[in-house]
């Protein structure tokens, strides 16, 4: 008979053989008595029998992820987490950033434990700052800058000459970077400069000098480029 003829873990197994006529029979060692085996299962070395892969180990923010396949081990289910070196997350990150997508199979008494790490980036969107600008009054509001569907602008529009600092501030800070490769606030010095005015039609007088009782002078003008014409004597 076989006492402990079977098994499944890894382990050691002291099997028991006994002659079930101990009389008649005997071993080939020359005697009757029970014997012990000393058997053993070792533990086994995993393999990833498929290989985890990314499908691509960079996009831009907004674009199609990735595509993750796990891959088979040989034991094991493989586990799959991401990180970005502080925080561990379930779920593939969405926002921009430096990552890692972890494969992990937990090891066992049975069997040993594997891991695989594949980084990748999800870039962010890059957005171009305007030019400051420098404009000559003209009477009309001007601008600088407009809102758009990236960022605010803040002190954007002017009419009257004078310095304009236009403040542009991301609406997505996390996933929008400007050009200069940070997501700080722009701060534009624009500037309205003061005309230079002048007489559409210079004013003129018909004589200079005349005598008492004759008729007067005639006065004549017209308008400026910008404001009223004021005449005084």
């Amino acid at each position: 008979t076989v006492e402990n003829g079977v098994g499944t873990d890894a382990d050691k197994y002291n099997v028991v053989l006994t002659l079930k006529d101990k009389v008649n029979y005997k071993w080939n060692n020359g005697n009757s008595e029970d014997i012990t085996l000393a058997c053993e299962i070792l533990k086994a070395t995993n393999v990833f029998t498929a290989d985890p892969t990314i499908s691509k180990e960079t996009w831009t923010y907004g674009n199609t992820q990735a595509t993750i396949n796990a891959g088979e081990s040989s034991f094991g289910e493989v586990v799959v987490k991401y990180t970005d070196g502080e925080t561990e997350y379930e779920e593939m990150p969405t926002n921009a950033g430096s990552y890692k997508v972890i494969f992990t199979v937990s090891g066992t008494d049975n069997y040993d434990g594997l891991v695989k790490e594949i980084e990748f980036v999800i870039e962010h969107v890059v957005v171009s700052i305007p030019s400051a600008t420098t404009v000559t009054y003209d009477g009309n509001e001007k601008v600088f800058a407009r809102e758009t569907v990236n960022y605010t602008v803040e002190n954007g529009v002017g009419t009257d000459a004078g310095k304009y600092n236009l403040v542009l501030t991301l609406k997505d800070k996390v996933n929008y970077k400007w050009t200069n490769g940070n997501s700080e606030d722009i701060t534009l010095a624009c500037e309205i400069v003061k005309a230079t005015n002048a007489f559409t039609v210079e004013p003129t007088i018909s004589k200079t000098n005349w005598t008492y009782g004759e008729e007067s002078a005639v006065v004549t003008f017209d308008k400026a480029n910008f404001g009223d014409v004021v005449v005084k004597y």
